[in-house]
Parts: structure tokens; C-alpha cells; sequence
């Protein structure tokens, strides 16, 4: 039940073997990453109880400099992950690790002061306490997926459109 083909986007049910996934994950994160890692988070859609999300673990992995983040590029790609370097968001580590042809996990590594670190937490937290937002977004990524199933980067632009004024809604200051 877990992963997605690269090109596609194909949302499911939550499931709740995707909390222990990450967990997994973590362990095994922290065990090669020791005190590089400052914190490591779940994010996303799979990390919200009862959300529907594309079958992919993210992980945000918080470091504390640029330089810690580029020592933990070797670590994350001998456990498994291909690195993709900032994907045209400055500060913003990428990696992916795959099951044959589909992503089964995203990591993002993050500076602790970034606008990324705060705006992923702030994001998944205020959708994790706010019912009705939570329905929103449930419905506009419905929307999206029937719109732009077979274009990935359309719906992830799309998808940071609502994500922006949820957070602007909220009185956050999204940069």
C-alpha cells in the first residue's frame, strides 16, 4: 500500500501502518545520522490521522547549519535514498528512496531557523486541530488529483497555493 509512481498522483485512505513506517524510518535515520540530526519529524499528508495522501512517507530531518546538511548527503544515500539536490527551493535538501518503479519515502532536510521547518509543522498541526481545514484540503486535493493525476509537478504547485493561504488564513506568516 505504500508508494507511488514519480509521474502520477493516486490518493488513497490514511492507513495506520504509515505512522509505524515512519518510525521505522526514524530508527534507522537517527542510527546513521547519530547528533547530525537536530529533530526529526513526520510531515505531510501521511502523518495526519484520517487524511487521504499520495502512499508516501515524508520526513523532515532538521540539522543545525548548511554544513550539517551536506554531511548527512552521503549517510541518507548509503541507506537507500537517491538525493536530488535543493529542486529549485533554496535551503532544502531532497531525497527519494523507491520500491522498484514508485517513491516510498521523501526526506527534506532543513536548517532548525528555515521558513521550511516552520511552515511544515505550522501546516500540519494547524490541519491535525482544524476539522474544517482539514475537509478543505481533503477536498481541494480530490480536485487536484482529478485534474493533474498523470502531472505531479502541476499538483504539488497547486497543492503549495492552498497550503500558502491556509497558513496566511491562520495568521501565519508564510514566506
Amino acid at each position: 500500500m505504500l508508494g507511488l509512481r514519480s509521474d502520477s498522483v493516486r490518493l488513497t485512505r490514511y492507513c495506520p501502518e504509515w505512522e509505524e513506517l515512519y518510525k521505522e524510518e526514524e530508527v534507522m535515520l537517527n542510527e546513521i545520522l547519530h547528533d547530525l540530526a537536530f529533530d526529526i519529524q513526520h510531515i505531510g499528508s501521511t502523518s495526519i490521522k484520517g487524511m487521504i495522501s499520495k502512499p508516501i512517507i515524508d520526513i523532515m530531518i532538521v540539522v543545525k547549519s548548511q554544513l550539517d546538511a551536506h554531511k548527512c548527503i552521503p549517510l541518507v544515500v548509503q541507506s537507500g535514498y537517491r538525493y536530488f539536490g535543493e529542486c529549485n527551493r533554496p535551503g532544502r535538501l531532497f531525497f527519494v528512496k523507491s520500491k522498484g518503479i514508485n517513491s516510498t519515502h521523501h526526506i527534506h532536510i532543513v536548517e532548525y531557523d528555515s521558513c521550511y521547518r516552520r511552515d511544515f509543522l505550522m501546516f500540519r498541526d494547524f490541519i491535525r486541530e482544524n476539522k474544517d481545514a482539514a475537509e478543505k484540503y481533503a477536498q481541494y486535493k480530490r480536485e487536484l488529483e482529478s485534474m493533474y493525476g498523470q502531472d505531479r509537478m502541476a499538483y504539488r504547485i497547486n497543492k503549495s497555493v492552498f497550503i500558502q493561504r491556509t497558513l496566511l488564513s491562520a495568521g501565519k506568516d508564510f514566506v
